[in-house]
């Protein structure tokens, strides 16, 4: 099952350069949690990979999200936009940082978690510099059908800095962490 996920992985990424070459995405699962439960995901397909998308850049510019299903071949499924602007929003760095956009299944394989910034504020630049008291760090959970919620936001942690990423153990009531950078003097 590994070498088919690695080949996949391979396939999945040259064929997205070919079709794609604007955007830029994020393999954000590796390994066993590459693979979705049909159990806890009945929106995504048992066996395929589930991918961050952003909207892509050359800078590290505020930008909007897409969860994508794969297969191992790279023929698309699923998608989920989650919305930079409303209520909830959530954002992330679109370019060359590579940091961010860490996918993660909870614990108990109920949800798919991941970190970024709470705001519908415009970023052209760098997202990652804005302060954590005027551009949240959040953390979002899609669930089995995929519907999405922010679940937690600091105005203090990753400040001026990257959130990488979330995780959850998915209990009831459930736990949160996140990954991120920090500034020595601030964080």
């Amino acid at each position: 099952m590994k070498k088919d996920y690695i080949n996949g992985l391979v396939t999945l990424t040259k064929l997205f350069q070919k079709t794609n070459p604007s955007k830029i995405i994020w393999i954000a699962l590796f390994s066993i949690t590459g693979f979705i439960n049909t159990t806890a995901f009945g929106q995504f397909t048992s066996g395929r990979l589930v991918v961050v998308q952003t909207a892509g850049s050359v800078s590290k510019s505020g930008s909007a999200v897409s969860l994508n299903e794969y297969t191992t071949g790279g023929v698309v499924g699923t998608s989920i936009a989650i919305p930079a602007t409303g209520a909830n929003p959530l954002q992330m760095a679109a370019g060359p940082g590579g940091s961010e956009g860490f996918l993660s299944r909870s614990a108990n394989g109920a949800f798919l978690m991941l970190g970024g910034y709470g705001t519908s504020g415009s970023f052209p630049t760098d997202i990652t510099t804005s302060t954590s008291a005027s551009t949240p760090r959040v953390i979002f959970r899609v669930d089995a059908n995929g519907n999405y919620s922010q679940v937690g936001s600091s105005i203090t942690n990753y400040n001026a800095n990257d959130i990488r990423g979330a995780i959850s153990d998915g209990i009831i009531p459930p736990n949160y962490w996140a990954s991120g950078a920090s500034v020595n003097t601030t964080d």
